[in-house]
């Protein structure tokens, strides 16, 4: 059994994050940028509902893959997305039918809360800062790619299991695919790779309400900025909600 010092300990990650003029913010802009690139290129059909499936993971009988193209591809006007894709888990190799919306996220972290399990609350918190800012993608001699820390994932393994059916693995590896796409889709609606949008705010408001939720950030803040569609924890306020990780603005 993997203790819950351990999955926290593995967590910490020991030096500044968030300052737009540290070495580890072109570090992040860096991945960010290949990982991007490396979408962009996958191949797709053009023909509505009929698919080009590129797999990013995989374990056991489960994987994430990119099908291209996905439905901003055929909108017309401002919400046209040329590089649109559908992050997509399979289970031997049949598509599975899955929530990919905030709303999931929002469930198992309130589930965790209502179970009394603060522990795992805390530990999937720190993991979405950290996937905010491409801390966990390495890369493997060809690509980035997304590695959860060892410790914590057999953590989450061993006391929470699955979400909806899922394997919890499967889920973080999708909800990164999501982030992932969030990133294309910005860049290919010509925001500017420093601007703050995409993965960064799908992972800090996952992280948000997991702090609110932990009693360490504000509902009140949370809801204000969430009628905008997100409401990502501000950077300032990382160390705060998440000391654990040991890090700075």
């Amino acid at each position: 059994m993997t203790t819950f010092e351990q999955a926290i300990d593995s967590l910490a990650i020991n030096r500044p994050i968030a300052h737009r003029n540290s070495t580890y913010r072109n570090v992040e802009l860096q991945i960010k940028d290949a990982l991007i690139k490396e979408a962009i290129s996958y191949p797709g059909k053009t023909t509505k509902g009929e698919f080009i499936y590129t797999k990013i993971w995989g374990s056991g009988d489960y994987s994430v893959q990119f099908g291209k193209y996905g439905k901003e591809y055929y909108n017309k006007g401002p919400k046209f997305n040329k590089n649109d894709m559908a992050p997509t888990i399979f289970h031997n190799d049949k598509v599975c039918d899955y929530d990919a919306s905030f709303r999931a996220v929002f469930r198992l972290l309130e589930h965790l809360k209502n179970i009394g399990d603060k522990e795992s609350l805390l530990i999937l918190g720190c993991i979405f800062v950290r996937n905010a800012f491409l801390v966990d993608h390495v890369y493997d001699g060809k690509n980035y790619r997304y590695v959860i820390p060892k410790d914590a994932l057999k953590y989450l393994q061993e006391h929470v299991k699955e979400h909806a059916g899922i394997p919890i693995e499967v889920f973080l590896m999708y909800i990164d695919a999501i982030a992932w796409q969030e990133d294309v889709k910005y860049i290919t609606r010509g925001k500017k790779q420093t601007e703050d949008v995409g993965r960064k705010n799908n992972m800090l408001t996952y992280a948000r309400f997991a702090a609110c939720l932990l009693g360490r950030s504000s509902y009140a803040e949370m809801l204000n900025k969430y009628s905008m569609g997100v409401s990502a924890l501000p950077k300032n306020e990382i160390t705060k909600a998440f000391p654990e990780l040991k890090t700075s603005y």
